[in-house]
């Protein structure tokens, strides 16, 4: 099938974006109800598949469960590394730390210099 194909080439299940941040699939499980983490790309139960961007598509794949971009790891990685109650701040504040590092290498006269990171 290609969408399991795209699935197992492009993302990873569950339990492997726990382990891959050194984490249980509970802890996982929490950080996203806290909405620490940004939460899966796509789920995915026999018959449909849901992502934020486009919905529930039905499908003929058979394959369930949910999927997360590998790359996302690292965010999983800083919430669950931040001190309890501050996941979701930890994830936040690098990300808009990192935003403003790049926005400031972008000033070459034709952009706005003094562009700003507002609170996410």
């Amino acid at each position: 099938m290609l969408l399991d194909a795209y699935l197992r080439d492009h993302f990873v299940d569950t339990s492997t974006c726990a382990a891959l941040a050194g984490i249980t699939v509970q802890r996982l499980d929490a950080l996203i109800a806290a909405e620490a983490i940004p939460a899966p790309t796509y789920r995915c139960n026999a018959g449909t598949i849901h992502s934020a961007a486009f919905g529930s598509i039905d499908t003929d794949s058979r394959v369930s469960g949910a999927f997360f971009r590998p790359e996302c790891t690292r965010w999983v990685r800083i919430a669950a590394d931040a001190a309890a109650g501050e996941e979701r701040a930890a994830v936040v504040s690098t990300l808009a730390a990192e935003l403003a590092a790049h926005l400031r290498t972008c000033d070459d006269g034709a952009h706005r210099g003094g562009a700003t990171v507002e609170a996410l």
